[in-house]
């Protein structure tokens, strides 16, 4: 007995077809292993024939078909290695972001598909994967290489297991994290279950929701006076988080007090802005210190910050010293070997460092004068009972700029002879200061005057404050004509 077989399926060549029949035995068995898949699903079909030895010989024919059953096999194929989308950073939650499409060419149960999704945001980022490498995520797509530990899953996204629609699961904010890497994994329910994986990259596109921010409370800058206008007292800038056109600041003074005296020049390049002068500033004005409201705006939000803006002091005054007198009044005893004074020069430069000397006069260093503080102090040859008259110029220097004025220096001899014929006179309303900046010269021409001596004559050795009333005690001597040692009676006077 023969047998003998043919192939239908038009699909598979005859080298390929995976049966064969032992023709004494008619046993079929496979040459190789089936593929459903690869058949096309729809299994085979053949026809088998058996033929005897008799002569003539006998023979019979029948139609053979093979279901090929499925077993879960294959895996779940997408539709793109890589999902690249882009959603608005305020999208509400529920939001549709994508829908992954995938299939698997199994049958029935082992085609059904679930779709699951994990956050792999931080493992992506803590390896140096990211979006601007698009080839080296897709080597790693396909090997379903992630050696992740997934434990911090943020859940900003969820999916739909049936239908692979993924949604906002929260709010997002681009400017704390502009990009998601989702992993997508869809399995089939076959047994054991089979699964693919996909990645899923969300971008955040950029909107208008950050405020420009200042990294200071307040700036506080310094300029010298006399600086011409158009100088420029610093530099402005704010930070805004957003990107592009929703980064973009533009800043203005806040109208205000002192608004006036300064304007802003925009740096667009570096988002910035310089306070310039409007006016010129002098420190020995009244107004030292000027006070502003710089405004950043990235419409509709805007953020603002205080400005404080001091006045600094240049050497553009020159010193001053007015003519003084100094008035020693020797008793015995009672000499001064301390400083008596200080010379009355000044400067309405504050930083200045003002320094002293004398001119003329001063060839006996009678006067001891500092020249870094200008405080006088008697030398110890004045200190004798002849009475002494002298004068001096004395000059004060800033650096740049020199003053002088003259020093009358007058050494009365206090004796008792003139405690005993002196008299007090209470002036109401006066205080020390007054009388000897203002009124004592005056004081002394007065006096003179009524007694009609000479003003040399009058010897003022003591004046006091009444520390009960508002008066000021003023004890003089007078002596007659130009004798040292006689002098008026007090009932004279």
């Amino acid at each position: 007995m023969q047998s003998e077989t043919s192939k239908e399926d038009n699909q598979t060549s005859r080298n390929e077809f995976p049966f064969k029949i032992d023709a004494n035995t008619g046993v079929i068995t496979l040459t190789r292993k089936l593929d459903r898949e690869q058949a096309g699903g729809s299994g085979y079909s053949f026809i088998v024939s058996v033929v005897d030895n008799g002569n003539p010989p006998l023979s019979d024919t029948v139609n053979l078909e093979f279901e090929i059953l499925d077993v879960n096999d294959n895996k779940a194929q997408f539709d793109k290695l890589i999902y690249n989308v882009t959603i608005n950073e305020l999208s509400p939650i529920g939001t549709s972001v994508v829908t992954i499409h995938a299939t698997d060419i199994d049958q029935g149960i082992n085609s059904q598909l679930r779709f699951s999704l994990i956050d792999a945001s931080l493992e992506f980022m803590n390896q140096g994967l990211n979006v601007n490498n698009l080839n080296n995520l897709s080597s790693i797509v396909m090997q379903n290489n992630y050696n992740f530990n997934f434990n911090n899953q943020h859940q900003h996204f969820t999916i739909d297991p049936a239908s692979g629609v993924i949604r906002t699961n929260k709010l997002l904010d681009r400017e704390t994290q502009p990009i998601y890497y989702l992993l997508v994994t869809a399995t089939d329910k076959g047994k054991p279950p089979l699964s693919n994986t996909t990645l899923v990259i969300v971008n955040l596109e950029d909107a208008n929701d950050c405020a420009p921010r200042f990294n200071t409370e307040k700036f506080v800058f310094y300029i010298a006076e006399n600086s011409p206008i158009n100088s420029i007292v610093g530099k402005i800038k704010a930070e805004d988080a957003d990107e592009g056109v929703n980064a973009i600041i533009t800043y203005e003074i806040v109208p205000g007090l002192d608004s006036n005296q300064f304007k802003l020049v925009e740096r667009k390049q570096e988002n910035a802005c310089e306070l310039l002068t409007n006016t010129e500033l002098d420190f020995e004005s009244n107004k030292k210190v000027f006070n502003l409201i710089i405004r950043a705006s990235s419409l509709p939000l805007r953020n603002d910050v205080e400005v404080e803006i001091y006045v600094t002091d240049i050497n553009d005054n020159i010193p001053r010293i007015n003519d003084f007198t100094i008035v020693f009044n020797n008793y015995k005893n009672h000499f001064p070997l301390n400083v008596i004074g200080k010379a009355p020069g000044y400067d309405i430069d504050v930083n200045d460092n003002l320094k002293y000397c004398f001119v003329t006069g001063n060839r006996a260093n009678l006067i001891i004068l500092n020249e870094t503080t200008g405080d006088i102090m008697l030398s110890p040859y004045l200190n004798t009972n002849v009475p002494t008259k002298a004068q001096f110029e004395i000059a004060v220097t800033d650096g740049l700029n020199e003053a002088s004025a003259m020093l009358n220096l007058v050494v009365n001899l206090v004796t008792e002879k003139m405690l005993q014929n002196s008299i007090t006179l209470r002036l109401s309303s006066i205080n020390v200061n007054d009388f000897l900046s203002s009124i004592y010269n005056r004081f002394l021409d007065s006096i003179s005057s009524i007694i009609q001596c000479n003003r040399d004559n009058v010897v003022i050795f003591n004046i006091q404050e009444d520390l009960d009333t508002s008066n000021l005690n003023v004890s003089l001597s007078i002596r007659l004509d130009n004798d040292i040692d006689m002098f008026y009676s007090p009932n004279i006077l």
